[in-house]
């Protein structure tokens, strides 16, 4: 699969949520080499991670999405400026059906977690929350 125009058909996909949300976007890809893998599961996990970036970051925060050849593999990171996964919780995350306690409850807020691992593809929540973003100017 092309993982760059996954990742950019996934944004494109959840930009009007995203817009509604009152959250900026920004999308960085690279070509790379050709992964083979789930393609449908990699989509469904984008969509998942930005689905909840567009729910749990303010209006007027960040996301950001990026993908990255890294010799014959990828690294793909969805990060936001929102409430962020505590320590204690960012493995559960990937189990189904669970919530974070410092996530807002209520209608709506419930979502199926992607796989940890699905069709040789890793995820991992590396940090809390992202800090405010640093903007640099060519």
């Amino acid at each position: 699969m092309d993982v760059a125009r996954l990742v950019e058909h996934a944004v494109r996909d959840r930009m009007p949520t995203l817009t509604a949300a009152g959250v900026f976007t920004v999308l960085r890809c690279a070509p790379g080499p050709a992964l083979h893998g789930d393609e449908h599961r990699l989509a469904q996990a984008l969509d998942n991670l930005l689905e909840n970036a567009a729910k749990f970051t303010p209006s007027g925060g960040e996301v950001e999405v990026g993908a990255a050849a890294d010799g014959d593999t990828w690294r793909i990171v969805v990060a936001d400026t929102g409430i962020g996964v505590p320590e204690s919780h960012r493995e559960e995350i990937f189990s189904g059906f669970v919530r974070a306690p410092n996530a807002p409850t209520g209608p709506g807020t419930s979502s199926p977690r992607s796989p940890r691992t699905t069709a040789g593809c890793t995820s991992s929540a590396g940090c809390a929350r992202r800090p405010a973003p640093a903007r640099v100017t060519p």
